[in-house]
């Protein structure tokens, strides 16, 4: 699952964090990477109900096991976690450690990659959320400029961030 993709499992009401719940289980007698990304599912799941805060157990568990965990692979999952943690943060009012943990996932992932786009857009969220516009319009301006570039304007991704950039900010 990528992480864009927990927020529409979830609204479906598909048991897909019961499924997610289940797949850690069985997870815990395969490769750390394997649990770190049963972990990371079930936590981005769990971040979209409304207690995002029970997320961090799981959240925090899969950071522990890509500790020492070398190559593309592990990085990119380190920073998806690290994504995650700071949606946590930022959906729990908690804007200077969601921004953080974002911070230090855009200094993981691929400049010009979709990983990219969505930590910029979260960045844009988490000023959004601590009433700073100005600041997350600059965000939404840079994940949608990559975004166009990696994807073209009509891809899922510019067409998610145009959405933010143009909804009234939240009261």
């Amino acid at each position: 699952m990528r992480l864009a993709e927990a927020p529409v499992l979830h609204r479906h009401g598909d048991g897909a964090l019961e499924r997610a719940r289940h797949a850690v289980g069985a997870a815990r007698t395969a490769s750390r990477l394997h649990l770190a990304s049963a972990l990371l599912v079930e936590g981005l799941l769990t971040t979209e109900t409304p207690r995002p805060d029970h997320a961090l157990p799981r959240l925090e568990e899969a950071l522990g096991l890509l500790a020492g965990e070398c190559g593309p692979e592990a990085t990119r999952l380190w920073a998806q976690v690290r994504i995650a943690l700071g949606r946590v943060h930022r959906r729990s009012g908690r804007h200077r450690e969601a921004e953080r943990e974002l911070r230090q996932a855009l200094d993981a992932v691929e400049p010009e990659s979709l990983d990219a786009v969505l930590v910029l857009n979260e960045l844009g969220a988490t000023r959004r959320g601590a009433g700073e516009h100005d600041q997350a319009e600059a965000w939404y301006r840079r994940a949608l400029a990559l975004a166009e570039s990696a994807s073209g304007l009509g891809s899922p991704q510019a067409v998610a961030i145009l959405i933010e950039v143009e909804a009234p900010p939240a009261a």
